[in-house]
């Protein structure tokens, strides 16, 4: 018997050393995505974490869902892109208030701008990002970390922050739904707002970036309402054309160094 418990106690004790073992093995990613594909919290990556070495691109009509938990770490003068204007992809990150999803810099130290942008292109209407968390980006040509341009791209209670310039460039004919979203400590515009794209901003706050809150450079028509403005270096909101066309209902405004609107 006590022969028989001590094979039993090895055996065990075996099996849990083996488990451990293999729980670190992240996934490198990089190249096209052509079919729908999962990043699950234990599978493929066991341990949850996904490395993207080269630029990734989900084209093709392929849908990326990210699963709750799951952590995308991305290399230096790396991007992400969504679609393109050929070819439709889509993005679903499935984070929750308890286990958002991360994309953030794949180093020990990250800074603003180690990694280039999470870039949503024209046929990437249908994604949906809920609870991720988005840092430490926009360190290539696009001068931001999440690019939106022709996409209507959805986030819910996202944060976007620590970008080495602006939080969120929109441009072209988009029009992104932000909704519960924070856009914070980013080096330049939280959000800057081009061409004719009509961005919605619901229950978000822009706070503390360093320069102004929200820009618009043309034609731009954001309709923000129940939004916090807060500390920002430079204006709350700027309008730089007289074309601007912005509805802002219920918002609040404190602390930007400049005036409030413009």
């Amino acid at each position: 018997m006590n022969r028989w418990r001590s094979f039993s106690f090895c055996l065990l004790f075996f099996l849990i050393t083996t488990v451990v073992e293999f729980a670190d093995a992240s996934v490198n990613l990089s190249g096209v995505i052509t079919s729908n594909t999962t990043l699950g919290l234990t599978s493929p990556a066991s341990d949850g974490i996904y490395i993207v070495t080269g630029d990734l691109t989900v084209s093709t009509g392929a849908t990326l869902t990210v699963e709750a938990g799951v952590e995308i770490r991305v290399d230096g003068g790396v991007s992400i892109y969504i679609g393109s204007a050929i070819s439709p992809g889509t993005l679903l990150c499935e984070g929750t208030a308890g286990n958002p999803v991360t994309i953030t810099a794949n180093t020990g130290f990250p800074s603003p701008g180690d990694w280039d942008d999470l870039f949503f292109r024209n046929g990437s209407d249908a994604s949906i990002l809920e609870y991720t968390n988005i840092a430490f980006g926009g360190g290539g040509g696009s001068s931001t970390a999440v690019y939106l341009d022709n996409s209507d791209a959805q986030f819910l209670n996202c944060q976007i922050r620590r970008s080495q310039d602006y939080g969120v460039r929109i441009t072209g004919s988009s029009a992104p739904d932000f909704t519960d979203s924070s856009i914070q400590d980013n080096g330049s515009y939280g959000i800057r707002v081009q061409d004719t794209s009509t961005p919605q901003l619901s229950g978000c706050t822009v706070e503390d970036n360093g320069s102004t809150g929200i820009y618009l450079d043309t034609t731009g028509a954001p309709v923000i309402s129940s939004t916090d403005i807060l500390g920002n270096t430079g204006y709350g909101v700027y309008c730089a054309s007289t074309s601007c066309q912005i509805s802002i209902t219920g918002c609040h405004f404190e602390g930007n160094t400049t005036t409030p609107l413009r």
